[in-house]
């Protein structure tokens, strides 16, 4: 089986705007050797990927938290070993330009912009969806601002001959971390869902292999964690753990 990898890519906004950081996950087919089924250790990611299998869709519904001193994303990916992944974010704080996609282009060629028609305030509502469209071989992010009941989709190509093998829903940190005083709660992620290829529906519960990813210090310590699923698996909180001395 192939090395799962985390792959931290710059998504580049429309002209003017700023840069996005997103990330995508890929894991390799299953086969007769041992399945892992650890925490999968990153530097910025906290949230839930299931793996083996082949996957369309994902789904997840967050509310915007305010703006604080640390700069994350809710985000959902389509990751892959055979092409690049797919990802959907919104930033925290809300406000212009902080819903963000990315694909990857070929040759590794960044790709990838906002969506002006979204401009969430904090408190906001979203449910964000990509939906793999293999007849068509496109890509479909939509993002839905429940509170203001308004909706975007971009239709986008993927990269050649994709196989979307992991879908992954988590919170990702950008730029300088401060340690909190107490433990926060960056995002709650609720209705969280995901289809497979073949048409398979479930949350992060199954029916595949679903592993936690955490946020690991160079030093060894635990930064960002999700918490339990709830719901049958379809609900999780991404935590920022508090300081140590």
């Amino acid at each position: 089986m192939r090395r799962l990898t985390m792959r931290m890519v710059l998504a580049a906004a429309a002209a003017g705007g700023a840069l996005v950081m997103v990330a995508g996950t890929g894991l390799g087919p299953a086969n007769a050797t041992a399945i892992p089924r650890a925490p999968i250790a990153t530097t910025s990611q906290a949230g839930y990927v299931a793996t083996h299998a082949t996957f369309r869709y994902v789904t997840t519904t967050i509310q915007v938290p305010a703006s604080s001193q640390n700069t994350s994303y809710a985000e959902i990916v389509l990751g892959s070993t055979t092409g690049h992944p797919a990802t959907l974010g919104v930033k925290s704080g809300g406000g212009t330009g902080s819903v963000a996609w990315n694909v990857v282009g070929p040759l590794g060629a960044m790709g990838g912009g906002t969506m002006q028609k979204i401009v969430p305030k904090p408190g906001d509502v979203l449910t964000l969806s990509i939906y793999y469209n293999a007849k068509a071989g496109r890509d479909n992010f939509t993002a839905t601002d429940v509170t203001q009941k308004v909706s975007q989709t971009l239709v986008l190509p993927p990269s050649p001959h994709q196989v979307y093998t992991a879908a992954e829903v988590a919170c990702l940190l950008t730029g300088k971390v401060t340690a909190p005083a107490q433990t926060t709660r960056l995002w709650e992620f609720t209705g969280t869902g995901v289809t497979t290829a073949a048409g398979t529906h479930g949350t992060m519960n199954g029916p595949w292999l679903t592993r936690k990813i955490i946020d690991v210090a160079p030093d060894g310590h635990i930064v960002m964690k999700p918490s339990g699923l709830w719901n049958n698996g379809a609900n999780f909180g991404a935590w920022l753990l508090r300081a140590t001395k």
